[in-house]
């Protein structure tokens, strides 16, 4: 079949199963429109009679006939990942492109329906060749940016898949509510079946658990004339099943996250696939922040629910929310600590305005994580991701400086990856001293390294004069330095939680005492108006005019404050 003649009936394929999971709650789950496979039984748990005809006639158990309501959502994952595989046969890269794009869609549309299981086991059919295909060879830089560019978007379409399964999952379920499922039961008449198959969409597991109780509450009719089971009791089983299915949606989706960005980070990682990590990483965070956000919202939700269990009679699942949050924090700091591990190669990438900016992404994430790595006291990241970013520092002021060398203008916007490592730098002297954690003994040594690479004292003290310049006043605001404002009040989030100060403290511009540490420069930092010194001014204060090249060079005015105020509240220390 030609290209064309596959690309539609892929993409027909994918409207069918769309379709058909808008129509797929209107069928019984008992109905012979699902293929039947068989099931083997648990002899330990099968009745007497079916134990002894197999002991009496040497057979086994006979295994049950039971639906698989999934049968033609295999069937269709099974014939477009052929597709899949035929095109890349055929190294068509744009149609490959092409029909990523619609698997994504409609990977959205099936979630939609609440049909979460339908949605993956279709992507888990294509994603296996689709990152086979992205595997083949390294994507790098060539005179034809084309094919690469189109492997970036294959790789860029399979991921989002991911992200939009769970965002449409998500804004499905918000309708259905403990309030919307009472309507529902509510609107059923037991007594007539076809009342259970209106075309509401609800989890498969939820009709499971109304069909369970109608057929009771049927033979509760022909027993006592009446239905006598308590409305409650109808609401409760819907809301076991909405619980299980709740338990394995959350789950199923997690593992899938789990193996698209960390399984396969790890392996593109181990072939030195850094633009395809890159890109992995950049959807895998959004992929991190989207799941503890919407995982939040089901466990509000599973909250709500589990009150409904009245009866206690049946068990219902236990999800533990936290295990969950507890591996998606784990995820995320592994597609870190991958991105840390790529900056190096990613830095040697020209700028290609048709590419994603990754060497300005690694830079801003590794920036922000060597933060949040001080301010949570995480030293095992920190000395993962500050290395890495202290080289992306010196090549982003490089290429900043040979971009606006002839800009006299905006030459001065060259400083600003200096001033970014510098206040980081700053800080880790700050929260080393205020956690007693050891920070600053990498910030030194990856500073001891770099002037090592100098053999002249001369070169030396015009490096420190350079980064003088980074705390010199400007009434010019760079986006770098909003973020540093920012870093800032993140830091004024820490004291205070600390009991270091107070948001009073912070309109008022000072504190009235002085706060109870052991350390002078947090005592420092703690009361100084509006509760900051510049970390850049710690970082010259504390490492760079404490070189000896530095001595004959004079000191900024702010750090000769700095270090005044430092000697003076030792002394304070020692009269007391």
């Amino acid at each position: 079949m030609h290209s064309k003649g596959l690309i539609e009936l892929g993409r027909g394929l994918m409207v069918v199963v769309d379709l058909y999971a808008k129509e797929k709650v209107r069928i019984p789950s008992s109905s012979f429109w699902f293929r039947r496979t068989y099931r083997h039984k648990n002899w330990l748990l099968t009745s007497y009679h079916e134990l002894e005809i197999a002991l009496l006639t040497g057979t086994i158990v006979q295994p049950e006939s039971v639906p698989d309501l999934n049968w033609l959502e295999s069937d269709a994952g099974r014939i477009i990942s052929r597709i899949f595989e035929q095109l890349i046969e055929r190294t068509e890269s744009a149609n490959i492109t092409v029909l990523a794009d619609s698997l994504q869609n409609y990977v959205g549309g099936i979630s939609r329906c609440l049909a979460v299981s339908e949605a993956l086991q279709i992507f888990k059919a294509i994603a296996p060749i689709l990152r086979s295909y992205i595997s083949r060879q390294q994507i790098g830089t060539t005179e034809d940016t084309t094919e690469p560019a189109e492997r970036l978007a294959i790789t860029e379409l399979y991921a989002f898949a991911l992200l939009n399964l769970l965002l449409s999952f998500s804004n499905q379920l918000e309708r259905l509510d403990p309030v919307s499922l009472g309507a529902i039961i509510e609107s059923v008449d037991w007594l007539k079946r076809e009342t259970l198959y209106t075309g509401v969409v609800l989890p498969r597991k939820v009709i499971e658990e109304i069909e369970f109780v109608r057929d009771r509450l049927e033979f509760e009719f022909r027993i006592e004339g009446k239905i006598v089971s308590p409305f409650w009791l109808q609401k409760e089983m819907a809301a076991l099943g909405y619980v299980r299915f709740l338990a394995e949606a959350t789950s199923a989706i997690l593992e899938g996250v789990e193996i698209t960005f960390g399984n396969e980070i790890r392996q593109q990682l181990a072939q030195k696939n850094y633009v395809v990590v890159a890109q992995l990483v950049q959807r895998g965070l959004e992929a991190c922040t989207k799941l503890s956000n919407h995982f939040a919202k089901f466990e509000r939700s599973h909250n709500e629910y589990v009150l409904l269990n009245r009866s206690g009679e049946y068990e219902w699942p236990k999800i533990d929310w936290n295990e969950f949050q507890k591996r998606i924090a784990s995820l995320r700091e592994g597609l870190v600590t991958a991105l840390a591990e790529s900056s190096a190669a990613l830095a040697k990438l020209p700028l290609i305005e048709s590419w994603p900016d990754f060497f300005g992404h690694s830079y801003t994430v590794l920036s922000e994580e060597c933060f949040t790595a001080m301010a949570d006291g995480r030293e095992e990241l920190f000395r993962v991701v500050f290395p890495a970013f202290f080289k992306l520092a010196l090549e982003g002021n490089e290429r900043l400086r040979q971009k606006f060398l002839s800009d006299a203008r905006n030459i001065q916007l060259s400083i600003e990856p200096l001033a970014d490592l510098m206040a980081l730098s700053g800080y880790a002297a700050v929260f080393s001293k205020l956690d007693n954690k050891n920070f600053w003994e990498l910030v030194e040594y990856c500073w001891n390294q770099y002037f090592a690479l100098f053999a002249e004292d001369s070169q030396k003290r015009h490096v420190i004069q350079l980064l003088c310049l980074a705390v010199e006043p400007t009434l010019r605001i760079a986006p770098r330095s909003v973020m540093r404002t920012r870093w800032q009040q993140m830091c004024e989030g820490v004291f205070v939680a600390r009991g270091l100060a107070s948001e009073r403290d912070f309109w008022r511009g000072a504190r009235d005492s002085e706060p109870k540490h052991p350390s002078a420069l947090v005592r420092i930092f703690s009361r100084s108006r509006y509760l900051f010194n510049d970390p850049c001014v710690v970082f010259l204060a504390f490492y760079a005019f404490k070189r000896p090249e530095a001595a004959s060079l004079e000191k900024p005015r702010r750090v000769i404050s700095l270090e005044r105020d430092l000697q003076r509240s030792t002394e304070n220390d020692l009269d007391e």
